[in-house]
C-alpha cells in the first residue's frame, strides 16, 4: 500500500512512483489528464532551471515540473478534504492544480521574460500558455489525445479552468489560488527546501490553520508559527539560492544567448513547448551563436564588454534584476486564537521588491558552459531542422 504522498516532506520521497499516482489520483479525469504528453512534457521541464541545469549546488535531488504538479495537485486534494468542498469543487480544484504549469517554457522561470515578450503571453505568464493549450488554440504534438480532448471527453468545465488561471473565477477557489500559501507556493518552497537540505514546514502544519467559515476561507491564528516559519523558508530560499550570484551569472548567460537571436525565431510556439533538453540543444548548436560561445571562452569580463557588440540584444533588459524579498507584519493586533481571511493574509504576508546590479564576475562561465556541453550535448540530441 503506497503511503500518503504529502508525507514525502517528512521521509524525503518527492518524486513519485505510477503505483503512488495511481492510488492517490484513482478517477480516470486524472489519470487522464497526467498521461497527455502535454502533462508528461514536464518530466523534461526542470524544477529549479539553471540551478538544476547547471548544478549550482550540488544539490542530490533534482526535480521536475511533473513532480511539482504531482505535488501541488496533492496539497490541493487536502485542501479540499480539509474544507469539506462539494465534488465539483474538489474536481476543478484538483485539476486546476495538476495544470498550473502546463505552459511553462523550457528552464522554469529562467528565460520566461523573453518568451513573454515574443509568445505575447504578458497578462500573466505562462499561464496564459496553459489557458491556450487547455482551450485548444494551442497544439502541442499529439492531435489524438491532447488535453483539450481529454478535458472534453470527462466534461471538465474548460471555462472556469481558464478563468481561474487568470485570477478570476469562484471565489473560494480563487482564494486558494491566490493567496500567500496557496498549493502551488507550499509545494515549491518545501520541494526547493529540501533539495538545498534545508528544513521544511510539512504541508500539513500550514494546513491545520485553513477553514471554512460564512463561505470565506480563514486561517486561525493559533498556527502563526507555522505560516511565519514557512515564510521566513521562504525568503531565505530566494536570498541564498534563488538570487545567489553564481545563479543570476547563470540565468544571464542564457538570456543572453538567446536574447541575440530571439528575434530570428520564426516559431516561438515551438520553442516556448520544448524540452529542456530540446531548447538547450537548439540554443547551443545554433550558428549565430558560435561567435559569441568563442568570446565567452577568451574572456573573463565577458558581459561588461557584450553590451557594445550584439546587435540584436536589449542589454539593458539584463542589466538590473528586480528581486523579491517576503516579509511578514507584526499581527499582535489579532488575538491569538482569532481567524483572519485568507485574503486578508496578503495585507500580513508581503512581497517588496528592490534591484541589484547583475553581476560581472563571470569567470565561472567557461564551467558553465563545459557543462551544458557535456550534458546536453554530447547525448546524440537532434540539432533542430
Amino acid at each position: 500500500m503506497a503511503q500518503n504522498l504529502l508525507d514525502a516532506f517528512d521521509d524525503q520521497r518527492y518524486i513519485y512512483t505510477q503505483e503512488e499516482i495511481q492510488e492517490n489520483f484513482g478517477a480516470d479525469i486524472y489519470q487522464s489528464i497526467i498521461r497527455t504528453p502535454e502533462f508528461q512534457r514536464l518530466k523534461g521541464i526542470s524544477f529549479l532551471g539553471t540551478i538544476d541545469v547547471f548544478d549550482l549546488f550540488g544539490t542530490k535531488y533534482k526535480f521536475s515540473r511533473f513532480d511539482h504538479s504531482i505535488g501541488v495537485a496533492l496539497i490541493a486534494k487536502k485542501i479540499s478534504e480539509i474544507l469539506n468542498l462539494d465534488q465539483n469543487r474538489t474536481k476543478t480544484l484538483i485539476v486546476v492544480h495538476l495544470l498550473h504549469d502546463i505552459g511553462h517554457p523550457p528552464l522554469s522561470h529562467c528565460l520566461e521574460s523573453i518568451f513573454t515578450e515574443h509568445v505575447r503571453y504578458t497578462s500573466n505568464g505562462h499561464h496564459t500558455q496553459a489557458r491556450r493549450l487547455i482551450v485548444g488554440s494551442l497544439q502541442y504534438k499529439s492531435k489524438a489525445n491532447n488535453l483539450h480532448k481529454i478535458l472534453k471527453k470527462y466534461s471538465i468545465n474548460i471555462a472556469e479552468i481558464s478563468s481561474l488561471l487568470s485570477g478570476e473565477g469562484d471565489k473560494i477557489m480563487r482564494t486558494l489560488m491566490n493567496n500567500p500559501f496557496n498549493p502551488d507556493t507550499i509545494d515549491g518552497i518545501n520541494r526547493a527546501a529540501w533539495s538545498f537540505g534545508e528544513k521544511t514546514v510539512p504541508a500539513d502544519d500550514i494546513l491545520k490553520s485553513f477553514s471554512l467559515v460564512n463561505g470565506d476561507v480563514v486561517l486561525d491564528l493559533k498556527y502563526k508559527d507555522a505560516l511565519d516559519a514557512f515564510w521566513s523558508l521562504k525568503n531565505r530560499i530566494y536570498y541564498r539560492y534563488i538570487y545567489n550570484t553564481k545563479n543570476l551569472i547563470a540565468e544571464h548567460f542564457l538570456s543572453t544567448l538567446f536574447e541575440q537571436i530571439a528575434n530570428e525565431e520564426d516559431n516561438f510556439k515551438e520553442l516556448s513547448l520544448m524540452t529542456d533538453n530540446e531548447f538547450l540543444s537548439y540554443l547551443f548548436k545554433n550558428d549565430n551563436l558560435y561567435s559569441t560561445l568563442n568570446e565567452c571562452r577568451k574572456n573573463s569580463d565577458f558581459f561588461e564588454n557584450s553590451k557594445n557588440d550584439f546587435a540584436f540584444m536589449r542589454y539593458n533588459n539584463f542589466k538590473k534584476r528586480k528581486l523579491k524579498k517576503f516579509v511578514f507584519l507584526d499581527t499582535k493586533t489579532f488575538n491569538a486564537s482569532s481567524f483572519i481571511k485568507l485574503t486578508d493574509a496578503k495585507d500580513c504576508y508581503k512581497r517588496s521588491f528592490s534591484y541589484c546590479d547583475l553581476p560581472k564576475d563571470t569567470i565561472f562561465l567557461h564551467t558553465l558552459e563545459q557543462n551544458i556541453v557535456k550534458e546536453y550535448l554530447t547525448g546524440g540530441y537532434p540539432s533542430r531542422k
